[in-house]
């Protein structure tokens, strides 16, 4: 059995070294050797108890999201390792390690066309929009901004195909930005000039609607893009109002984010 395999390498050899109900590997490719001699069944068996139980008992850690994404996924349980993938890329992007939150979100968008390989349902083409949307964000912050155009033009077809005129907004604010940074300017500003319109639309919906929390943000977002485009007073102008109507429904995160913008 494996314990006893691990035992005799223990004791014989000193290869390994317990540590309570553990064992420590001098290499990595011990580690490796003993878990390919599990038979292929056993090992599913044993993820799918391990995921299981810490999906059961640390379920709201994203400290064990990562772990537990790993032992379902190894499992086959594609579904139920999802949201977990999804929480550990999350929480690597919140400690700056990005290209881990990159590798998880990699992985859900494989598992997203693994499980729906053809005519995904409509909230499963929103997840992938949103999954490679934020993915390219961390490719962005990584400095990969190749891949990050990449990542935005596709989730920005999907939203499109979606009708997500939010999400396409922001994408295209998105890329317009990568296309700066990457010494595109003629690109750059056509999609500034696309994500305004977008934002416009938005904005001019949201006062028919009386949705003033909305109105702030689009008014936000167009005071960002009137300011890459060289347009500071009209910038200045829509920063202002976001401000003010922020202040008005008490949104303090939203006024503080948009006064960040006036500074």
């Amino acid at each position: 059995t494996l314990l006893k395999t691990l035992q005799f390498l223990e004791q014989a050899h000193h290869l390994i070294h317990a540590a309570g109900p553990h064992y420590h590997f001098d290499h990595s490719k011990i580690r490796e050797l003993l878990y390919n001699n599990i038979p292929p069944e056993l090992r599913i068996e044993y993820h799918t108890m391990v995921g299981q139980y810490l999906s059961e008992s640390f379920g709201e850690s994203e400290e064990h999201a990562g772990i537990i994404a790993h032992n379902l996924l190894s499992a086959g349980l594609k579904e139920e390792a999802l949201p977990f993938m999804l929480r550990a890329a999350a929480a690597a992007a919140r400690l700056f390690a990005y290209a881990d939150g990159i590798l998880f979100l990699g992985r859900a968008e494989t598992v997203l066309h693994d499980l729906h390989p053809h005519d995904p349902p409509p909230e499963r083409v929103r997840m992938l929009a949103q999954v490679l949307q934020q993915r390219g964000d961390y490719e962005y912050a990584a400095g990969h901004y190749q891949p990050a155009l990449a990542s935005y033009e596709k989730a920005l077809d999907l939203a499109r195909a979606t009708g997500e005129p939010q999400r396409e907004a922001d994408l295209l604010r998105a890329i317009g930005r990568t296309h700066y940074l990457l010494g595109r300017p003629v690109e750059s500003q056509k999609n500034y000039d696309n994500a305004i319109a977008n934002y416009s639309k938005l904005e001019a919906e949201a006062r028919a609607g009386g949705d003033e929390a909305a109105v702030a943000r689009a008014s936000r977002e167009l005071g960002k893009l009137h300011f890459f485009k060289g347009d500071l007073d009209r910038s200045h102008a829509y920063v202002t109002e976001a401000v003010r109507i922020a202040a008005e429904i008490g949104d303090s995160r939203l006024q503080g984010a948009a006064l960040n913008n006036l500074g």
